[in-house]
């Protein structure tokens, strides 16, 4: 793991888990949930100059996008010593 991640981990720590309400993917501070990313994309979805997808299939294409982000975390990130 380079240097950057190290440091980064100081701040944003395992576990991962992901809002489907807000789009919005948590991670643990020590003052418990700390918003880190926002899945975004949404315009694209259902745009009419981009993919034009009905909002119900853009909905859960967006949803899964941030699942397979959390679960990539939280594979990559190693787990604090107890």
């Amino acid at each position: 793991m380079n240097e950057r991640k190290i440091k980064a981990l100081k701040y944003f720590k395992p576990p991962f888990h992901y809002d489907a309400m807000g789009q919005t993917i948590y991670c643990q501070s020590k003052n418990g949930d700390n918003m880190c990313l926002q899945v975004r994309g949404w315009g694209n979805l259902i745009g009419g100059g981009a993919e034009n997808l009905p909002h119900k299939e853009a909905a859960a294409i967006q949803d899964e996008f941030g699942e397979w982000v959390v679960e990539a975390l939280n594979q990559l990130t190693p787990k604090e010593k107890e």
